[in-house]
């Protein structure tokens, strides 16, 4: 209010004050101290406001904010009114942020996720070997994946992604899956060879890849910018009979542009007779440049998988001709889940021949392990391998360990 004077009326009562036994006269202004406990009064409605803010972008202002609250109006730091107030205005600032994290948390526009693995592998070749990078015992950063992707509208969708271990772009592709049948996807992925082939490292059985699909599955982990169709065909209860895959691709390997006219062609065919068994082949028929001239680079595979709750099998045979360079491989695998999505032990054997023209070129191996997981997709795992090598003529074994963390 503004009194006779023209001056601004005291926010507060006028206090007489007594100093030394003798009364002061009354104030007709705002005081010193009146100013700092405005000023006081409006910061700490400021903090408790932004502190209210916080713990409800962390969903819990139901309980936390209200008892900051209560507390300060107990020890009359702020009045229930004050309080009150706070509580409104935070309520209507929550609103937002609280829907744009509803959002992200259940929209299928943008998903954000990824995994790391780290391992320790030591062998008691002296020289070391590949699965050590060349020393009797090495410590790296296997992958560091960053995956984003999404869908819309149910049919549209997308993937990327990204290695920060070794600073690549792994995968980047768009898809359009109008039905069950039938989806195209465009980009580069995982060229669709063999069963183990596509499958994501971080769900291997065992910490390193089959040796004889790593050498004819493809270049680059198998993955190749293509154009591809794929789909789900006759459907039995909650699986479906048929499954297929086919497309064409460069034929370089990732990130690498086309290096000739020709477009290398890759597909698989699986059967499902019953639930969790899978039998059928896959096929590549391409052509590589190699100075100047295109050579014939064509294989193909046979094999199958059964997945239970408690066992898991797969085994496949794989043939490939590289300008006359005759290769093949086979192994098998075989898991049991002591405590399903727990505790695993799993075996495998494979069988690797560089070159079928001449003798000794055979890579004879054996894996044996054991998975724990504290968190989905979240384990650690050992490995105990032995290798029998006669293109280098060399017996070794190799103990490795692997620390996995998705996200």
């Amino acid at each position: 209010m503004v009194n006779s004077e023209g001056r601004v009326a005291p926010c507060e009562p006028q206090v007489v004050s007594t100093i030394h036994g003798e009364q002061s006269e009354p104030h007709h202004s705002l005081s010193y101290k009146s100013l700092n406990s405005i000023l006081l009064i409006t910061l700490m409605k400021r903090l408790v406001l932004s502190l209210m803010c916080m713990f409800s972008i962390s969903a819990v202002f139901s309980q936390s904010a209200e008892e900051v609250l209560k507390l300060l109006v107990d020890k009359d730091m702020i009045s229930q009114s004050d309080a009150d107030e706070l509580k409104k205005e935070s309520e209507s600032k929550k609103q937002p942020a609280a829907q744009l994290l509803n959002f992200v948390k259940n929209s299928e526009i943008f998903n954000l996720s990824g995994y790391g693995q780290v391992i320790y592998s030591v062998s008691d070749n002296a020289l070391g070997n590949a699965y050590t990078n060349g020393q009797n015992n090495n410590m790296k950063v296997a992958r560091a994946f960053l995956l984003a992707n999404g869908k819309f509208k149910k049919v549209f969708g997308y993937q990327v992604l990204f290695d920060f271990s070794k600073a690549t772009m792994h995968e980047y592709y768009g898809e359009y899956t109008p039905i069950t049948s039938i989806g195209v996807r465009f980009g580069q992925y995982k060229v669709p060879f063999t069963i183990e082939g596509p499958t994501s490292p971080a769900r291997w059985e065992t910490i390193y890849s089959t040796r004889s699909v790593e050498q004819l599955a493809g270049e680059s982990a198998g993955r190749d910018m293509g154009l591809q169709v794929s789909g789900k065909l006759l459907p039995i209860q909650d699986f479906h009979f048929v499954q297929y895959w086919a497309g064409f691709f460069n034929g370089t390997g990732m990130n690498t542009p086309d290096n000739n006219n020709h477009k290398d062609f890759a597909g698989t065919l699986l059967f499902q007779p019953i639930k969790g068994l899978r039998a059928g082949g896959s096929i590549y028929s391409g052509k590589r440049l190699i100075e100047n001239v295109n050579h014939t680079r064509d294989r193909w595979s046979a094999g199958a998988e059964y997945d239970s709750h408690y066992v898991y099998l797969r085994s496949e045979y794989i043939w490939g001709n590289d300008a006359g360079l005759k290769r093949e491989g086979c192994y098998g695998t075989a898991m049991y889940k002591i405590v399903p999505t727990k505790w695993e032990v799993v075996a495998k054997y494979d069988y690797y021949n560089a070159d079928k023209n001449i003798d000794n070129s055979e890579i004879n191996e054996f894996t044996g392990g054991v998975n724990y997981y504290f968190w989905p997709l979240s384990r650690i795992q050992l490995n105990y391998i032995h290798t029998d090598n006669k293109v280098t003529n060399q017996i070794y074994n190799t103990v490795a360990m692997q620390f996995q963390v998705f996200f």
